[in-house]
């Protein structure tokens, strides 16, 4: 699977996109805030977001860096913290596609919400 990265690669049927809407927000291609999109639950950044300790800490941003707290990117607060290292979700930069992804090793994750 690619990112999308030009209209011409949403389409319907052989029409290009030049815009998608979810409901009345428009998503692409100038889709910028998540908390734009109505009745989103929670939204979290492998970008941004992401610390050492579950109180917040220092930002993890190195390749194979331990994340204890994944922040709720949808203005929700639903934080999720992990306290034991050895459960810890991992930071891959430029893993997929050129983007950053958070590796899971195990479900135990606990929300602030």
């Amino acid at each position: 699977m690619s990112d999308i990265s030009t209209a011409s690669d949403i389409r319907l049927g052989s029409q290009a996109a030049s815009e998608v809407w979810y409901g009345s927000t428009k998503i692409w291609p100038s889709f910028t805030d998540p908390r734009s999109i109505y009745g989103l639950y929670a939204w979290y950044d492998a970008t941004q977001g992401l610390f050492n300790a579950t109180s917040g800490g220092a930002a993890v941003t190195a390749n194979g860096g331990a994340i204890a707290r994944l922040e709720d990117s949808s203005g929700n607060g639903r934080h999720l913290t992990q306290g034991t290292s050895s459960l810890m979700p991992t930071l891959l930069t430029a893993n997929r596609n050129g983007k950053n992804v958070v590796s899971f090793n195990s479900d135990f994750l606990v929300s602030s919400a």
